[in-house]
C-alpha cells in the first residue's frame, strides 16, 4: 500500500467495478467482490479452524469431546486468532506486504490441513450432562427467524464504506499506517498502536487485499462467530432450545448489532470471549465430566483465552475469573492453562512493556509510572463505583443507556425481562447455566469499575444469554397461558431489535442502491474525504499534517492528531499558558518535523467534544494569515466543521513579517 494512493481504500472492490458494467449497478462490481471477500473468508476460517481443532483431540479416542457445531465454534475465532498472529510477525520482521501475507495464509492452510488428517471423529452431540427432553425441540422459530432478520440487516449495513469515527481514527487508521511502512511499529503520537492489535491485524490483511468495507465484513463474520458460539455453549449446557435463545437474544442485544457493521473491535472482543468460555466449558466437561480434562485439553482452552487477550483490555478481567474458575475445578492444570494463554496472548502485554515500560498501557499509569491521566478520568465513570451500583449495573445499562454512551449501543431489556426468571423457572438451572451467569454478572461488576461503556461488556453476552436461553426455553416448553404470553413478548422484543438492526442499513441505501458512487457517499457523509482529496491534489507527497481532526483514515498524507501530541509531549499542558508567542509555537511544529496544520473547528464550539488550544494559542496568525484551502463541511451526524489547511512555512513568514512591523512600530514610537 502507497500513502499516495487516492482514494486510500483504492482496492479490487474498486477494480472490479469495470466488468460488472452490464448488470446498470454502477457499484455492483464493488459490493460483488466484498461479499466474495467475505464469502472466502468464511469458508477459509471454517475450513482450517475446523482442521486446526480436530487436530487438538478433545478428550479421548473413543469418546471426542466435541461435535461439528462445536468445532466450528472454535475453529472460526482459532483459525482469524492465528491468521492475525501470522500477519503480526510478518509485521514484526518487516515483511507486511502482500506477497509475504500471501506466502504466510498459504504456509497456514497447509499446515492445518496436514493436522487435520490426524483428527478424531467428532461426536454426536456436544452436551455436558443429559439435559431436559422439552428442551431437545427443534429450532424454535420465534428465535431463528428475528436472528435471521438481523443477519441480513447487518450484512447490508456492513457493505457500505466506512464513516464511524473510531474506525477512521485508529482501527482503520492504525493498519493502513503499518502497511505503508511495511511493518508493525510504535508510534508514540498514537499510543493505539500498542495496544493488543489482534482485531487490527486482520484489517491489515482486509485493507491489502480488499479494502475498508472487507474490514467491516470482516467484523460482521466475527460477530456471526460469536453467535454460533453462543450457540454452541448454550446448547451443551442446557440442549439445543436453549442454544438457540441464548443465541438470538445475545445477537440481537442493540450494542451487538451495532457494533457488527463497524470496523471496531468490540464484538471481536465477544466473540473471541465467548469461544474460550465456550473451549473452557468443554475442556471441563470432556469425557462427562466423570475424568479430569488433560493437559492437551488444558491448552486448547488456554489458547483460545490468549486469542481474547489480544483483542482488547478487558478479556484480562475474563482471564482472571476463568483462571479462579480452573483453580477450583481443576486446579492441576492450572498452569498449562495460564502457559498456553500467556504464550499466545502475551505478546501484546510484551510488547507494549519493551515499548513504554507499562504492558497495559496507558491504563494503570499510578502503578507503571508510563501512561495517561486522561484515560482513568471520573468523566468515564458516569454511576458511581460503589459496590452495590457495581453488583446492581446491569439495571441502569439496560433502563438509562444514554447515562453511558449513545442509544444505539445499549444492553436492551431483555436480560431485565429474563434472568430474574432463573430463580422461579422449572426445571431448575443446570448448575453450569448458574455458573455461566454468575461469571457474566462479575464480568460486568469489574468492568464497570473501571470504563462504564456497553461497548466494553460485550463478553458477558455469551454467559448471561444462557441464563436467559433457559428461561425461555423452561416457558416455551409449557402450557400454561401465562409462559405462552411471556414467551411472546420475549419473541416480540426481539423482532423489534431485529427490525432496528435491519433499519440501520438505511444509512447505506444510497451506495447499496447504486444511486451514489463509494466516493459520493463519503463526501456526503465524511468531511475529511474532501479534506483528503485536496491533499492528494495540492499537498506534497512528503508533508506531514498535524491537526486536530481525530479522523485519519482518508487523509492520505502522514497524520497526527496534535491533541496526542501535546499529551505525549507534555507540551503547553495548561491551555491558559501558551508555550510562547503563536510564531514560536509555529517553529516548535516545524522543528519537530510538521509540514502543514488542518484545523477543524465545531460550529458552533460545543457541538461536539473539542479542544480549541491550538486554534486559541495561534488564533492572531490564523486570522492574519490566507488559508492554503478552507471549508465549512458537514459530516453524517449533522456535526458542522470549519476546516482550514495552513502551510506551517507561510505562517512562520507570517510571525516574521507580524514581528518585523511591531519593531518598526516601536522605533517610530
Amino acid at each position: 500500500m502507497t500513502i499516495n494512493a487516492w482514494p486510500p481504500f483504492e482496492s479490487a472492490t474498486n477494480r472490479a467495478s469495470d466488468p460488472w458494467a452490464w448488470i446498470g449497478h454502477p457499484n455492483a462490481g464493488a459490493i460483488l467482490a466484498d461479499l466474495g471477500f467475505v464469502l472466502l473468508t468464511a469458508l477459509w476460517s471454517i475450513r482450517v479452524g475446523t482442521w486446526l481443532v480436530a487436530a487438538c483431540r478433545v478428550g479421548t479416542p473413543d469418546r471426542p469431546a466435541l461435535d461439528r457445531v462445536e468445532r466450528i465454534a472454535l475453529g472460526i475465532p482459532l483459525a482469524l486468532g492465528l491468521l492475525a498472529l501470522t500477519t503480526l510477525v510478518l509485521g514484526l520482521i518487516g515483511g507486511l506486504n502482500r506477497g509475504q501475507l500471501t506466502v504466510g495464509i498459504g504456509l497456514l492452510t497447509l499446515g492445518a490441513a496436514a493436522l487435520g488428517r490426524r483428527a478424531n471423529r467428532c461426536s454426536k452431540v456436544g452436551d455436558a450432562e443429559v439435559f431436559p427432553a422439552e428442551f431437545r425441540r427443534r429450532p424454535p422459530r420465534l428465535a431463528v427467524g428475528p436472528l435471521a432478520l438481523a443477519g441480513l440487516g447487518t450484512l447490508l449495513n456492513a457493505l457500505a464504506p466506512p464513516t464511524d469515527g473510531d474506525a477512521l481514527c485508529y482501527h482503520l487508521q492504525v493498519p493502513k499506517q503499518f502497511l505503508i511502512d511495511g511493518r508493525v511499529g510504535y508510534n508514540p503520537d498514537q499510543f493505539e498502536t500498542i495496544y493488543p492489535m489482534l482485531t487490527e491485524m486482520l484489517y491489515a490483511v482486509g485493507l491489502e487485499f480488499g479494502g475498508p468495507v472487507a474490514c467491516r465484513l470482516i467484523h460482521w463474520w466475527l460477530g456471526v462467530a460469536g453467535v454460533v458460539a453462543t450457540f454452541a455453549l448454550g446448547r451443551r449446557c442446557g440442549g439445543p432450545a436453549v442454544g438457540w435463545w441464548a443465541a438470538a437474544i445475545a445477537g440481537l442485544t442493540p450494542a451487538a448489532t451495532a457494533g457488527m457493521v463497524a470496523p471496531l473491535n468490540d464484538v471481536a472482543l465477544a466473540s473471541f470471549s465467548v469461544a474460550a468460555v465456550l473451549a473452557w466449558v468443554i475442556v471441563m466437561t470432556s469425557d462427562g465430566a466423570k475424568t479430569c480434562p488433560s493437559s492437551r485439553d488444558a491448552v486448547l482452552a488456554g489458547v483460545m483465552l490468549g486469542l481474547a487477550l489480544g483483542v482488547k483490555y478487558p478479556a484480562l478481567i475474563l482471564a482472571g475469573l476463568l483462571t479462579v474458575a480452573t483453580l477450583i475445578r481443576t486446579p492441576r492444570h492450572v498452569g498449562t492453562y495460564l502457559l498456553a494463554a500467556l504464550l499466545v496472548g502475551g505478546v501484546w502485554f510484551g510488547r507494549a512493556f519493551l515499548a513504554t515500560g507499562n504492558p497495559v498501557y496507558p491504563f494503570l499509569h499510578e502503578i507503571f509510572g508510563a501512561g495517561l491521566a486522561e484515560a482513568s478520568e471520573a468523566r468515564w465513570r458516569p454511576l458511581e463505583p460503589s459496590p452495590l451500583n457495581l453488583m446492581g449495573a446491569l439495571i441502569p445499562l439496560s433502563l438509562d443507556p444514554l447515562r453511558f454512551e449513545s442509544r444505539p449501543h445499549q444492553l436492551g431489556p431483555l436480560w431485565l425481562m429474563t434472568l430474574p426468571l432463573l430463580v422461579l423457572v422449572r426445571p431448575r438451572p443446570h448448575r453450569w447455566v448458574v455458573g455461566l451467569v454468575a461469571l457474566g454478572w462479575l464480568f460486568i461488576a469489574l468492568s464497570m469499575s473501571q470504563r462504564q461503556s456497553p461497548r466494553f461488556l460485550l463478553p458477558a453476552l455469551g454467559p448471561l444469554a444462557v441464563g436467559a436461553g433457559w428461561v425461555v426455553a423452561a416457558l416455551a416448553a409449557r402450557c400454561d397461558p401465562r409462559a405462552r404470553l411471556a414467551v411472546g413478548l420475549i419473541a416480540g422484543v426481539l423482532l423489534l431489535q431485529a427490525a432496528w438492526a435491519m433499519a440501520r442499513a438505511r444509512s447505506g441505501w444510497a451506495y447499496l442502491a447504486g444511486e451514489e458512487s463509494a466516493l459520493a457517499y463519503l463526501e456526503k457523509r465524511e468531511p475529511t474525504v474532501v479534506v483528503g482529496r485536496w491533499m492528494a491534489a495540492h499537498l506534497p507527497k512528503e508533508a506531514v499534517v498535524v491537526g486536530q481532526d481525530h479522523r485519519g483514515f482518508y487523509l492520505p498524507r502522514r497524520y497526527v492528531m496534535e491533541l496526542a501530541h501535546r499529551r505525549r509531549t507534555r507540551w503547553g499542558r495548561d491551555p491558559n499558558q501558551p508555550p510562547g508567542s503563536p510564531g514560536q509555537i509555529v517553529a516548535t511544529l516545524r522543528a519537530r518535523g510538521f509540514t502543514h496544520l488542518l484545523t477543524a473547528q465545531p460550529v458552533p464550539l460545543d457541538a461536539v467534544e473539542f479542544d480549541p488550544t491550538l486554534t486559541s494559542w495561534l488564533a492572531p496568525l490564523l486570522e492574519a494569515s490566507p488559508p492554503r484551502w478552507q471549508a465549512v463541511l458537514t459530516d453524517g451526524d449533522g456535526v458542522t466543521r470549519r476546516y482550514r489547511v495552513d502551510d506551517l512555512a507561510d505562517l512562520a513568514d507570517r510571525a516574521t513579517e507580524t514581528q518585523a512591523a511591531a519593531f518598526r512600530f516601536n522605533q517610530v514610537e
